[in-house]
């Protein structure tokens, strides 16, 4: 399912104030919201730009609500990883990457990319 429901309803709006946003009737934010209704290119872009979200959290696909730049999918893996991590294992690897402070250090090209 895609976040619009939810997005819309953290900035306090109602279906026809979206709508109104975007060029759309209300009806249209409706089966939207609730799946009926395929999304086109050019509404994505507009709901993303609206609600300055990428198209993948937009539309359920990704839990970062904003493309990190010059991230790849090993980084974004690690960091992921590290969100779900207990407290301890996140203090070793935080005691790991302390040897590297990021001020100082020239970021290597992953390895096979």
């Amino acid at each position: 399912m895609n976040n619009i429901r939810s997005l819309r309803e953290e900035r306090g709006i109602r279906q026809e104030e979206l709508g109104k946003a975007l060029f759309l009737a209300s009806s249209a934010v409706s089966a939207m919201e609730n799946g009926k209704r395929v999304l086109t290119e050019d509404v994505i872009i507009r709901l993303c730009n609206y609600f300055n979200v990428s198209a993948d959290y937009l539309l359920g696909r990704s839990k970062l609500r904003k493309n990190p730049p010059d991230i790849s999918e090993e980084e974004l893996a690690m960091i992921v990883s590290y969100r779900l991590a207990d407290n301890r294992t996140r203090g070793i690897v935080e005691l790991a990457l302390s040897a590297y402070p990021p001020e100082t250090a020239e970021p290597e090209p992953l390895r096979g990319k």
